[in-house]
């Protein structure tokens, strides 16, 4: 599934409060920049790993949550999945103007073939953008590429979107609420 899809109420609307909820009580850690360590756009956040590569299973929020999210997916479009390589949180908060940028870093998140996908926790802006570069078109560390936007999604609580894993995208500072991701990985 190399095309983009974004599906508003991917899960019913109690399910949609409870995932919020049990997400924002979580154990959150702090973070200096929510899409990578040497970003030329850096933007402060936290983030909870449910399941890391390394690592496995870090949290009982991987069951209670991320499992039914993925069982949804495989439902809804029949979708094969050999490996659910990461899942995470993200939370970031508004801040101060003088640290808005025009968007945070841009990265992928894996550079082999996978699906990339993000499930919004909450209404929210702070746009994800998706490029049309990707890993294959334009190579690692050309900073003087002009990025062109393939798609851009507004956080709605219950919005899943999933893309071609291989595209750069990046997320914005939220400036009026905050915005809390779940992020998954799915080789």
């Amino acid at each position: 599934m190399k095309e983009t899809f974004v599906i508003d109420d991917f899960i019913d609307k109690e399910f949609q409060d409870k995932i919020f909820n049990y997400v924002m009580a979580g154990k959150w850690n702090f973070l200096n920049d929510v899409s990578g360590e040497n970003s030329k756009y850096p933007s402060y956040g936290f983030v909870q790993v449910f399941k890391h590569p390394n690592e496995g299973i870090k949290s009982n929020l991987y069951e209670l949550i991320c499992v039914p999210i993925i069982n949804n997916l495989i439902t809804k479009f029949d979708f094969k999945i050999n490996d659910i390589h990461y899942t995470r949180s993200f939370l970031q908060l508004p801040l101060n103007d003088k640290y808005i940028k025009e968007h945070n870093g841009v990265h992928v998140d894996l550079p082999i073939d996978h699906l990339a996908c993000i499930y919004y926790c909450n209404d929210s802006d702070g746009d994800t953008i998706i490029y049309e570069q990707n890993t294959e078109n334009t190579p690692t560390g050309s900073n003087n590429v002009k990025l062109i936007e393939h798609r851009r999604v507004k956080p709605k609580k219950g919005r899943f979107v999933g893309f071609d894993g291989k595209r750069y995208h990046c997320s914005s500072q939220p400036n009026n609420n905050l915005r809390c991701i779940i992020n998954f990985d799915l080789v």
